[in-house]
């Protein structure tokens, strides 16, 4: 992921849950060996550009298509 999302120029669209994002942000202070600041980076990287509207976040509920 580190390697994703260091290399997009351009419209990068990543599929996943924030609230497990945020889980594992948490978990990850209380581990001694966890190497995941580049999540954490990301995170914030993510509400700086929703606040300055150059990204969005899409709740899943409201895509078009069939919910399996």
């Amino acid at each position: 992921m580190n390697v994703l999302l260091s290399r997009a120029r351009w419209r990068l669209i990543v599929v996943g849950s924030l609230r497990f994002f945020e889980n594992v942000i948490v978990l990850s202070k209380s581990l001694t060996d966890a190497d995941i600041g580049f999540l954490e980076r990301f995170m914030n990287a993510l509400e700086a550009a929703k606040q300055a509207g150059d990204a969005s976040v899409v709740d899943w509920s409201t895509l078009p298509g069939p919910r399996r």
